[in-house]
């Protein structure tokens, strides 16, 4: 088990266009939160149709799928977010629960040796949702040192998520991790790198969003270059805070 790969417990989170009681908050800036309620204020997310390919890059006219979008609920109020630490999840009792309307799952990871990895559970676990129509949308654990290796890691993401419906964006979870050098960033070059994976991502037709701590927005991240992209910040000790645009 990679170091960074911390056990995450089953999160709550809520966006709503008011105040709402929360551990996590999602502004249109940047958006979603993981342990938690969260905060959002943005209209509601709507993804549009995309043709894409099975290969890398969606230009390519070779073996081409069709990736179905679907348009997201007008507000997430109560959403959890899922790794392979949650082992095996009774996804249908979940939907039915009445609990939460929709998953965040992660899909992978860059580990600590800088290989690109899917989710031990990411298939079963999005499998899972579309089969019990609950919506969803993605997260990637990154190590990315340099802008290239935000783009490779925006590939293999890419490859993984194409053959799912997205009912919210992709996030960038930019955390502490164990790989070396990864915690001595800059946040200059942390930020080129989480720009980098976004615009990759973007490219291919889908919304995108940035998650971390308050801390980790304010310590390890260049705020200024970020304006306008969708947030989710973790907050363990209350309601949650981030930069002021």
């Amino acid at each position: 088990v990679e170091p960074e790969e911390t056990t995450q417990p089953v999160s709550t989170t809520t966006a709503t266009s008011a105040t709402t009681t929360a551990t996590t908050s999602v502004s249109q800036s940047a958006a979603t939160s993981k342990t938690q309620t969260t905060e959002r204020t943005e209209p509601e997310t709507t993804l549009s149709e995309t043709t894409t390919t099975s290969v890398t890059t969606l230009e390519t006219t070779t073996e081409t799928t069709t990736t179905t979008v679907r348009t997201a609920p007008p507000y997430l109020y109560k959403g959890i977010d899922v790794s392979q630490y949650q082992g095996v999840i009774d996804w249908s009792a979940a939907g039915k629960s009445g609990l939460f309307v929709g998953a965040l799952v992660r899909c992978g990871l860059r580990n600590s040796s800088g290989r690109c990895l899917a989710d031990k559970r990411f298939h079963t676990n999005a499998q899972a949702c579309v089969k019990e129509g609950i919506p969803m949308g993605f997260y990637w654990f990154t190590s990315a040192l340099t802008e290239k290796e935000a783009r490779e890691e925006a590939d293999y993401c890419l490859d993984l998520i194409r053959e799912y419906p997205l009912d919210y964006p992709v996030f960038l979870d930019t955390e502490q991790g164990s790989r070396s050098g990864l915690n001595s960033l800059s946040k200059a070059k942390r930020t080129a790198c989480i720009q980098a994976f976004l615009d990759r991502i973007r490219e291919a037709g889908y919304e995108v969003g940035i998650y971390a701590s308050s801390s980790w927005f304010r310590a390890n991240l260049d705020y200024s270059k970020l304006a306008g992209e969708r947030i989710w910040v973790a907050s363990w000790n209350g309601r949650p805070s981030y930069p002021s645009r």
